[in-house]
């Protein structure tokens, strides 16, 4: 389960129910697929909020350039704005064949998730890693 930390900011909240709804079907998606699920790691998880409040306030999806601090040496994002609920953004990813591959590489054991709601719009940062 995704720790629950909620964060005030002065131009959006971050929704921890959303990102630990949408860690669940993702690893039911890689149960399905014979993966182990991801575990949530705290570091990944304030990587991935500082990067959707980061695009939120761009009002533009952008991918990292580089990997979060302390990652180690494999690592995915997948990103995605507006889809309103954990079902919607995870069957987005699961029908692209690059986010699709990034949710069922069976190499990623933890995830830092985090879905920021900012003037009406969701935005959503999975970062995986080995």
């Amino acid at each position: 389960m995704t720790r629950l930390v909620t964060v005030s900011l002065r131009t959006g909240d971050t929704s921890p129910a959303l990102s630990g709804q949408t860690l669940h079907l993702i690893n039911e998606e890689r149960r399905r697929a014979s993966c182990s699920p991801l575990r949530p790691l705290p570091a990944l998880e304030d990587a991935a909020l500082r990067h959707s409040i980061s695009m939120a306030h761009r009002n533009a999806l952008v991918h990292s350039t580089t990997a979060p601090d302390d990652t180690p040496r494999g690592w995915a994002e997948n990103i995605a704005r507006g889809y309103r609920t954990p079902t919607a953004v995870v069957t987005a990813w699961l029908d692209s064949p690059g986010h699709r591959r990034n949710v069922l590489n069976c190499a990623y054991h933890f995830s830092g998730l985090n879905v920021t709601q900012h003037e009406g719009r969701t935005w959503w940062t999975h970062i995986l890693t080995d």
